[in-house]
């Protein structure tokens, strides 16, 4: 996989979703569950966490809250790669 902007002629898919009001989008790299359990990987297992988490995020009252939900499930420390979380509400 390339690196995002890293190369001038990289291909990307694009997508175009509906996001309705009070929806929650959360993007995030693949360091984000790269080293925790159970599944070793940023693979599926990575989405179903993250997907598992999805009633306490949209149940955040802001964005420190939110934080919070993913360092509580994924940690804080220990990762073997860097990670970068958006988690982003769609105002009713």
């Amino acid at each position: 996989m390339t690196l995002l902007g890293a190369v001038t002629d990289a291909v990307y898919e694009q997508r175009a979703d509906r996001l309705e009001p009070g929806d929650v989008l959360v993007l995030h790299t693949d360091g984000l569950f790269s080293d925790n359990p159970p599944d070793g990987g940023g693979g599926p297992g990575g989405a179903r966490r993250l997907i598992a988490l999805a009633p306490r995020l949209t149940a955040a009252a802001g964005a420190l809250e939110a934080l919070r939900v993913v360092i509580d499930a994924c940690g804080e420390t220990g990762r073997g790669d860097d990670a970068c979380v958006l988690v982003a509400r769609v105002r009713p």
